[in-house]
């Protein structure tokens, strides 16, 4: 994977239409060999501006090409086409009444080439697979840091407040990566428990149920019986999926046997969930499904394959792509 820069291409989809006025300047830019702060700083040099006059809906891949939306506070007009510099470009500008916020695009869509693989009718059952049943939700490892750094810090953190009785000072940027770093882990943990399980893609008794597209869920313990019997159903058709837990202050949604399941699967890991609750996270759920939208596949070669599609703002390339791994190495 990544052998060039162009095997793995991103293009966020905003998802609303721009007012055409506006303070705030949304710029449709395509980098290269660059990650979105390598893009700001130039943007803040270019145009002389504060970094924090610069916003973005989401991250994205640096050993790639993107296309992402920048949204840039000011009230005069930017001449972006003059923009000549080496990994990055301007591709449209347009003006809009708000700054763009994070997590604000609907989603993204990707075109992946993988190179030198084996057993390739393998990977065709695989992929109708993912087509058919969906992957495993996992943060990808992007979220941890290399070598896990970021888990790392979060640890850190957690230990000095515990040892300090107090709050540490903390850039703000620092904070949301450390704190995303450990309440991604232990979402993970509860999933891989649930892969073992092989029930991740199911509903326990006393699942909190996830309604696709949205953050809100509800508990099975308590359904209508025909509200219970159409559960299946609408599993299958992607309208729900099984969940579990951001971590953060507050009871787990669940009870019964997923209640034990997620509690059993993070027991080892308490200074991780006290640290969160200390630092004022909330409770909230995730689904453990992850569908990959309008995915099609061709091989360019007998060793090249190319993969597109679209997956919801908040989920990773890397979790679709884990299910080729063990047929590729």
């Amino acid at each position: 994977m990544k052998l060039e820069l162009e095997d793995f291409c991103v293009d966020e989809i905003l998802g609303f239409e721009l007012s055409g006025e506006g303070e705030h300047i949304f710029l449709h830019i395509e980098k290269r060999g660059l990650n979105t702060q390598d893009v700001i700083k130039i943007l803040a040099s270019k145009f002389a501006l504060h970094p924090k006059h610069i916003a973005y809906s989401g991250l994205k891949d640096k050993q790639a090409v993107t296309r992402q939306w920048l949204s840039v506070w000011s009230p005069k007009e930017l001449h972006s086409d003059t923009l000549e510099t080496e990994g990055f470009k301007v591709l449209t500008q347009k003006r809009h009444i708000s700054k763009l916020k994070r997590g604000a695009h609907r989603a993204n869509s990707f075109e992946i080439i993988i190179r030198h693989l084996k057993h390739s009718e393998q990977i065709e059952k695989t992929i109708e697979r993912i087509r058919l049943n969906g992957v495993p939700n996992y943060f990808g490892p992007q979220r941890f840091g290399r070598g896990g750094k970021n888990l790392d810090k979060a640890r850190d953190l957690f230990e000095r407040i515990h040892t300090l009785g107090k709050r540490v000072k903390l850039d703000r940027q620092q904070r949301s990566i450390y704190l995303s770093a450990a309440r991604s882990f232990l979402f993970n943990e509860v999933l891989s428990t649930r892969v073992k399980q092989e029930n991740w893609d199911s509903v326990l008794s006393g699942e909190a149920i996830m309604l696709a597209g949205s953050n809100s869920y509800f508990t099975s313990k308590g359904l209508a019986v025909e509200e219970e019997q159409a559960l299946p159903n609408r599993l299958a058709e992607f309208d729900i999926h099984p969940s579990a837990p951001l971590w953060g202050k507050g009871d787990l949604a669940t009870v019964e046997e997923a209640l034990t399941l997620e509690t059993d699967a993070l027991k080892t890991h308490l200074a991780l969930q006290q640290g969160l609750e200390v630092m004022g996270l909330k409770q909230q759920r995730r689904a453990t499904r992850l569908i990959a939208e309008d995915l099609t596949h061709e091989f360019l070669a007998d060793d090249v394959l190319k993969l597109r599609f679209n997956l919801v703002k908040g989920t990773f390339a890397t979790s679709v792509l884990r299910e080729l791994v063990t047929i590729t190495l």
